[in-house]
């Protein structure tokens, strides 16, 4: 138990370090209060460290209590050894072009799909995110959630799309119809990416009435604006 400010990190390391090693903790997560933050990490150093914060919770400390116990259970549960991982087997990957831009830039996609699939299946295409000005379809997260999300009956596709942004980022001097632009040409991209899908739907067995689009940070964003503002001129209606 710690008194506000936060300790110093390595005097915090040492003593979660000292802590861990204690014959109370075996297979469940150790849980370390810091007044109003608590820490939950097990004991294995390849997990993450989970770290909630329950200053800011209304009501009484019965309830906070309780809450605590229900987050010790929750992590306790999700770090516990007996945690069954998989990896997914089976599973093409393969990039195509979808699209040359003006420039001749070429816009990839990458469609992960099961060699097992028998039948039309829903489609998912995955947006990455980066401020747009940065990131990649095949980042390390996205092929493991492709791969899954393949291996229980979806086809995937990761798509790249243009970087406005790149040599701008986003901040308060960036001219706000350069930010337009950024989030519109992501849409269009984001259009065309599915409309090729589309085109090409018997080819990758695609079911054409069940599409799902979603993305992260900057990739959701540019979804968001797709569905409810960009006027599209490129996708059926």
């Amino acid at each position: 138990n710690f008194s506000n400010p936060m300790p110093d990190a390595s005097i915090l390391l040492a003593t979660i370090k000292r802590l861990s090693g204690s014959k109370f903790v075996k297979d469940s997560a150790l849980v370390v209060i810091l007044d109003s933050w608590v820490l939950a990490l097990p004991v294995s150093p390849d997990i993450n460290i989970f770290a909630i914060s329950i200053s800011d919770l209304s009501g009484n400390l019965l309830f906070k209590k309780l809450y605590l116990l229900f987050i010790i259970s929750l992590v306790s549960n999700c770090t516990s050894k007996k945690q069954i991982v998989y990896e997914p087997i089976d599973i093409s990957k393969k990039t195509y072009v979808y699209k040359k831009t003006k420039n001749g830039k070429k816009l990839k996609l990458d469609v992960y799909k099961s060699s097992k699939l028998k039948k039309n299946a829903p489609l998912i295409i995955y947006v990455h995110g980066g401020g747009f000005s940065g990131g990649s379809r095949d980042e390390e997260h996205i092929k493991k959630f492709c791969k899954e999300m393949a291996n229980n009956g979806f086809i995937t596709a990761s798509i790249s799309y243009r970087l406005t942004m790149k040599n701008y980022g986003f901040g308060c001097d960036t001219k706000s119809n350069l930010k337009i632009q950024a989030f519109n040409n992501a849409s269009q991209d984001i259009s065309y990416a599915t409309e090729y899908l589309l085109r090409n739907n018997k080819k990758f067995k695609i079911n054409p009435k069940k599409i799902i689009l979603i993305g992260s940070s900057a990739g959701a964003e540019a979804i968001l604006n797709l569905v409810y503002v960009y006027s599209n001129k490129i996708l059926p209606k």
